[in-house]
């Protein structure tokens, strides 16, 4: 039986992940009256859940804090976000949430792919204040969040689950505008934490297939 103090956000295409939505909202074991659904293209309300639609200037550090300023304004204590394309087995959510609680964590996620590489599904004590910085547009917020969260009393914690990423960064990488954002937010978490050059290094083998040296490359230039 899920706590009526875990809530659930997703940023999302509806349209184009209605499919995945389904199988997350059913397997994610949380009320649909704990949910919210950042909608992030124009269309009808998603029966049940909580709709905001922010369907200008993408900015998916804006989409998270959107829920997590939602889920603070109804009570929650905790609140799941996940990707639009995750998949992970009935119970999964519970178990990073009993964890990160029973632990007294600040940040809860499952097993990553890649070290440090969780932003598709991580789990937030909104008792902390944290909150994503809306200067990383497209890639880097959650790191950034994740140093401050590792900085806190209460840590990170990590669950023996696995939440997998399904699409993770084909978007990013066919398309040329977010290839270009995503080079911004480098330069600016280089310049906020430049000594976590191996959390850089584990977060840029988890952007995928992307050519590492021409995307360092590609971000040599300054904003």
């Amino acid at each position: 039986m899920t706590s009526k103090e875990l809530w659930l956000a997703i940023p999302t295409r509806l349209e184009e992940r209605r499919g995945y939505l389904t199988e997350i909202l059913r397997n994610s074991g949380i009320p649909l009256s704990q949910t919210i659904l950042i909608r992030t293209t124009p269309g009808d309300p998603y029966e049940g859940v909580h709709n905001i639609f922010d369907t200008e200037n993408l900015n998916i550090s804006r989409w998270w804090n959107l829920g997590i300023d939602f889920a603070n304004s109804r009570g929650a204590k905790y609140l799941a976000i996940l990707n639009d394309d995750v998949r992970f087995h009935p119970g999964a959510l519970q178990t990073i949430y009993a964890d990160t609680k029973l632990r007294g964590a600040s940040l809860g996620h499952g097993k990553p792919e890649f070290k440090n590489a969780f932003g598709h599904c991580f789990v937030l004590d909104l008792s902390t204040g944290l909150k994503l910085d809306e200067k990383f547009r497209w890639y880097f917020g959650d790191s950034d969040l994740y140093i401050r969260a590792k900085r806190t009393a209460g840590g990170i914690s990590i669950s023996n689950v696995e939440v997998a990423n399904i699409h993770a960064a084909e978007e990013t990488q066919m398309n040329p505008m977010l290839m270009d954002i995503s080079k911004s937010d480098y330069r600016k978490f280089l310049r906020r934490h430049p000594l976590e050059v191996v959390h850089l290094i584990h977060r840029m083998l988890a952007i995928g297939k992307l050519r590492l040296k021409s995307y360092m490359n590609g971000a040599s230039g300054r904003d």
